[in-house]
């Protein structure tokens, strides 16, 4: 199935807390079709985030009805979802949409998130879960080595 994103950045619609939407944007742009942030309804994109020449701000998922996949757009301080985002998650699981999260809290941890993306039988993604536990080692430098840190 071809992915139809929907990035969700709403209220934090900058390059700063936007990074996530806005790598999206600038490296898989064909996939997304636009991005919901009801505070800046109908602007290009590229007006708040820098990328995204074609696509447009919308206020609601309704406003995008061939979306099969939203994406949380933001790096939030602390990692988590923000409580007025709640809604909008549920909805898009309601419409049968994939979740896509890049957040430390993984969503599909959250049983409310879990249980309805059972029902709906859609994926909750969490891209930063792994079974990586070890952290990668290597050799040290020899003591006597020339190092210039930049």
């Amino acid at each position: 199935m071809d992915r139809k994103i929907v990035i969700l950045t709403e209220g934090h619609s900058n390059p700063h807390t936007a990074k996530t939407g806005c790598c999206v944007i600038r490296y898989r742009g064909d996939e997304v079709l636009a991005v919901i942030d009801s505070t800046q309804e109908g602007k290009p994109v590229s007006s708040c985030l820098g990328v995204g020449e074609d696509l447009l701000f919308i206020s609601s998922l309704s406003q995008a009805p061939q979306a099969n996949t939203l994406l949380i757009g933001i790096a939030p301080p602390g990692g988590k979802v923000p409580e007025s985002w709640r809604p909008i998650i549920l909805e898009a699981i309601e419409k049968g949409m994939n979740v896509v999260s890049g957040l430390h809290d993984f969503i599909s941890d959250d049983t409310e998130f879990a249980d309805a993306a059972s029902q709906q039988e859609v994926e909750l993604i969490d891209v930063r879960k792994n079974n990586m536990t070890e952290i990668a080692r290597r050799p040290g430098f020899r003591e006597d080595c020339f190092r210039i840190h930049t």
